[in-house]
């Protein structure tokens, strides 16, 4: 045990007790003293009363010796200090001092009732009790009877001490019995500070205090208990969340060398298709010197493509503008190998043949035009050979018209990609109707739109200030998965609607198709890195997606009643997305 905590205790409540023991023997002894004065008092009227009563056969004698034998008789009192018999003027009859003659004594008069004096005599304080003494309605005398008020008495000493050691005895009980009880009180106070104690300074919060009672120190203990069981279960759950933070972290290093290694095969990927354009272009390069212009600016225009990709990272967008570009390509190097073949067959070799022909004939050619069954035939031949290359021009005419319509189509999505991936600012003045509709010409070829339905429901919007880069990407994924989703249908009818709207400060572009759809199960995983379900797919687009309006202060919503049933995505975002949220 504490013996700071118990000694002070036990001196503060001794000290408590002395205190009160002195008050109650003050006040015991004050009351002790007054009924002693009571008592005396009492006891000096009856005195005066019975010397009042005995003195009047005396004064009607007019036997003073008698009388004043009766008085001497009144000394019973304690500490009695005189007695006589005055006149009503005052003059003494009787008395029991012969100092009392030469004393000079006050007249009271003639009075009715007792009356009590406090005096001094020879120099000390006396109450004096004054009783009228009558005989038949006559004032005969007043009896005198005095004691000393100075002088205390044995019995009320013996009191005062019975009373003063029967407190301190008290004192010493209560001083015992408040030794125990707070010994017993304090020891599961004792043994709550050790445990505390031990938990300071060891951390050791399996620690518990034992209960031995019910008390207030007993709900102590069970506050003290729960306390440090809570405090373990909140130590245990820090420890589990450091070892999920710890584990998050290596998840993290794994998933960023993830990311490192798709980034990686994004730009193989992307380097691939250069190649491949990069070829086209030497296959090509045979065609007229037209055809080869365009395809060096094809090359030219493919190389920004590129660079704008890696240098905004946009892998989904320029993955969409290679794929239309792709596209365009294949039709360019059929049309290249449709001429090349036609070239090789071309009727202009037999042409070749006949002009021949006619130099080794010029000396003669009239007669060998006329009777030469080979000059005979030149003219129709020539006939003949004129309408075919006639026709074969207009065929190559044909096939350079539709290289150049589709080399102009590729230059479209380029320029049309360039114009929004090379600028960066970030915010700029937008018709986010005119953008959707970029998004639709990068995202979908002339075929595209020959087998998907495009339906547009845009409601009438001011120019904006918006970030036109961030907004472009995230629309174009949308058009991408929708397209996807649509191509990959087994349906006739298929349809992309493309939903603009404005309510109160937010702006929403819905895309809905009713292609594939999503399979319930995929829903909450489609915006998580990786997530794909499509082939060929590296699932980054919806992920970037959900992370750049994340940044705009807006958000990406898919719903789905299931495989088969459509899809519709929902982007919605302040109208100042990219001003307060980039």
């Amino acid at each position: 045990m504490n013996p700071g905590i118990f000694y002070r205790l036990l001196l503060s409540l001794t000290l408590l007790f002395l205190v009160s023991t002195s008050f109650i023997a003050y006040g015991l002894i004050n009351e002790a003293k007054n009924v002693y004065e009571k008592v005396r008092l009492h006891q000096a009227h009856m005195m005066a009363k019975g010397l009042a009563e005995s003195s009047l056969d005396f004064l009607a004698t007019n036997d003073y010796e008698l009388l004043e034998g009766g008085l001497r008789g009144t000394t019973a009192i304690d500490n009695f200090a005189y007695a006589y018999l005055s006149k009503g003027n005052g003059v003494i009859i009787s008395h029991t001092d012969p100092a009392l003659v030469a004393h000079k004594v006050d007249s009271v008069g003639e009075i009715v009732a007792p009356v009590v004096k406090d005096v001094f005599y020879l120099n000390r304080p006396v109450r004096e009790v004054i009783y009228p003494v009558y005989l038949a309605n006559k004032h005969m005398a007043n009896a005198h009877l005095a004691y000393y008020m100075d002088t205390k008495s044995e019995y009320s000493e013996e009191i005062i001490i019975k009373v003063v050691v029967l407190l301190f005895a008290i004192l010493l009980i209560l001083s015992i019995a408040t030794f125990f009880i707070l010994r017993s009180c304090l020891k599961p106070v004792e043994n709550l500070a050790y445990a505390m104690q031990k938990v300071t300074h060891n951390k050791d919060y399996s620690a518990r205090v034992g209960k031995q009672s019910n008390d207030e120190i007993g709900l102590l203990v069970n506050s003290f208990n729960t306390m440090l069981e809570q405090i373990q279960q909140h130590d245990n759950e820090l420890n589990s969340q450091k070892e999920n933070a710890e584990k998050l972290a290596d998840e993290a290093k794994i998933f960023a060398n993830e990311m490192s290694l798709t980034n990686n095969d994004l730009e193989n990927e992307i380097s691939e298709r250069v190649r491949i354009e990069s070829r086209l272009k030497d296959l090509s390069e045979t065609l007229e010197q037209r055809v080869g212009d365009r395809t060096k600016k094809l090359e030219q225009l493919n190389k920004i493509i590129a660079d704008v990709s890696r240098s905004a990272g946009m892998a989904e967008v320029a993955s969409g503008v290679l794929h239309n570009v792709g596209n365009v390509l294949n039709s360019v190097n059929i049309s290249s190998s449709i001429i090349r073949g036609q070239l090789l067959k071309s009727s202009a070799v037999n042409l070749k043949k006949v002009v021949t022909m006619l130099n080794e004939n010029k000396g003669q050619l009239g007669e060998f035009m006329t009777t030469n069954n080979k000059g005979m035939q030149v003219p129709e031949f020539l006939k003949l050979l004129s309408d075919r290359l006639q026709h074969e021009h207009d065929f190559f005419i044909a096939e350079l018209d539709n290289l150049d319509s589709n080399i102009t189509h590729i230059k479209n999505i380029i320029q049309m990609q360039q114009s929004h991936a090379g600028n960066f600012s970030l915010t700029e003045p937008v018709q986010l109707a005119d953008l959707i509709e970029d998004a639709l010409k990068i995202n979908m070829d002339k075929s595209d739109f020959y087998k998907i339905q495009v339906v547009r429901k845009f409601q009438k919007l001011p120019i904006m200030q918006l970030d036109k880069h961030n907004l472009l990407q995230i629309i174009i994924n949308l058009v991408s998965n929708s397209k996807h989703a649509l191509l990959d249908a087994d349906i006739e009818n298929k349809v992309l609607t493309i939903v603009l709207s404005k309510s109160a400060n937010m702006v929403v572009i819905e895309v809905k198709d009713n292609g594939i759809g999503i399979a319930k199960e995929d829903l909450p995983r489609l915006f998580e890195y990786g997530f794909t379900k499509r082939k060929n797919g590296h699932g980054f687009g919806l992920h970037n997606c959900a992370l750049v309006a994340k940044t705009l202060g807006g958000e990406i919503t898919a719903e789905s009643e299931g495989l088969g049933t459509g899809a519709s995505f929902s982007f919605s975002f302040p109208v100042d997305a990219g001003t307060s949220h980039s």
